[in-house]
């Protein structure tokens, strides 16, 4: 859902209609950012969802829109990347990630193990910025690894909206995890916890798991899993989990925990991977991976700059200040100093969406319709 709304909104504040192909595992929560738009009563057409395989996405390519944004595997990134090259079509991949999590010997540890817990097995481990490999000094991992324990044993995995681990996606995923598991296995790694399918339930669910012991020589180390998974390895020093956090040809997000800001900020300008977050388990930055996950900028910042392509019949108020014709360093001008108050009217027929954005240094947009003299507001991410 998040991956779907997040560059249709960035398109519409720069006065674009957008189509969203969503993958065809999981079509519904395309179809529902539809659905809001249209609560929104947004103009017809604005934003619409196709539905369909990869021969479908490739079609939509072959219309020549003014910029594609995809996310997914990296097979499929290669191949878009392709097609667009030949016509010319700025394009924007996010292709997964292995992410990384360097726990220094001045972390605090219950802090820690609650955000690898919580980074690993977030939304059941489905997510790209998941923690998929942990590296902790040797002095604390013993104690490390007894809280994260110990925290998993408390995750609820359940059928009902109330767990904190739900299922996997489809089962294609699930056998992959399976696969890592396995060979992990094979290779002298050991299960603290779970490591299996959940016989309680009907379905495609994986119990949390720990797993220890392990080698960069494991596809759970090396290959995305993207599953509820605690992959913990135990480093010497910090420059061995510098080293190993490197040893990837994924980059997409990371973190970094230590009490020492100076020490956890020069760590993160030494990994290929990021950006890092000290503190928190997500974060976002236009550069978002230098590796081979990442072609492209994101965030809202940057594509509302570059999705000012087709206008229509546009107008810009900001702060009051009325510009009946679009100049892209006013808006530029504004967007550098996150503008509180930039308004689009956007016409079409006798129907006027508006939208505001709030605060761009938060991670949401607010989008309000002025119907009637009344506003109803709907909040996006």
């Amino acid at each position: 859902f998040i991956l779907s709304i997040n560059p249709a909104i960035q398109a519409v504040l720069a006065g674009n209609s957008v189509i969203i192909k969503p993958s065809e595992v999981t079509p519904k929560s395309g179809m529902l950012v539809e659905e809001m738009f249209k609560k929104a009563d947004a103009p017809d057409n604005l934003v619409q969802v196709l539905i369909g395989d990869g021969q479908v996405g490739a079609d939509l390519i072959n219309l020549k829109p003014d910029k594609v944004s995809f996310t997914g595997s990296i097979k499929t990134g290669k191949l878009i990347a392709r097609q667009c090259g030949e016509s010319l079509i700025p394009f924007s991949l996010e292709l997964g990630g292995k992410d990384a999590m360097i726990v220094c010997d001045d972390a605090d540890i219950d802090d820690a193990a609650k955000g690898a817990v919580i980074g690993s097995c977030m939304n059941a481990g489905q997510y790209c910025c998941g923690t998929e490999r942990i590296y902790v000094q040797e002095s604390i991992y013993e104690s490390f690894l007894e809280k994260v324990v110990e925290y998993t044993k408390e995750l609820k995995q359940s059928d009902d909206k109330y767990a904190d681990v739900g299922p996997t996606f489809w089962d294609k995923q699930i056998d992959i995890i399976e696969d890592h598991i396995e060979d992990a296995k094979s290779k002298g790694a050991k299960i603290l916890i779970g490591g299996k399918r959940n016989p309680n339930f009907d379905g495609l669910y994986f119990e949390p798991t720990v797993i220890v012991d392990v080698t960069h020589d494991m596809k759970i180390m090396t290959d995305e899993t993207f599953g509820p998974i605690i992959s913990i390895m135990k480093v010497s020093s910090e420059d061995e989990a510098i080293r190993l956090a490197n040893d990837s040809f994924y980059g997409l997000n990371g973190n970094v925990w230590t009490k020492d800001i100076t020490k956890g900020e020069k760590i993160a300008k030494s990994i290929a991977n990021s950006p890092l977050v000290k503190t928190a388990i997500a974060g976002e930055d236009p550069n978002w991976g230098r590796i081979i996950m990442a072609i492209g900028k994101a965030g809202v910042e940057f594509n509302v700059q570059k999705l000012f392509i087709k206008f229509g019949d546009l107008k810009i108020v900001t702060n009051g200040k009325l510009y009946e014709k679009y100049e892209e360093s006013i808006v530029k001008e504004y967007m550098k100093n996150y503008a509180i108050d930039i308004e689009i009217d956007i016409a079409a027929g006798k129907k006027t969406f508006t939208v505001y954005t709030m605060d761009l240094t938060k991670k949401y947009i607010e989008i309000k319709l002025l119907k009637n003299g009344n506003k109803n507001t709907s909040n996006f991410y």
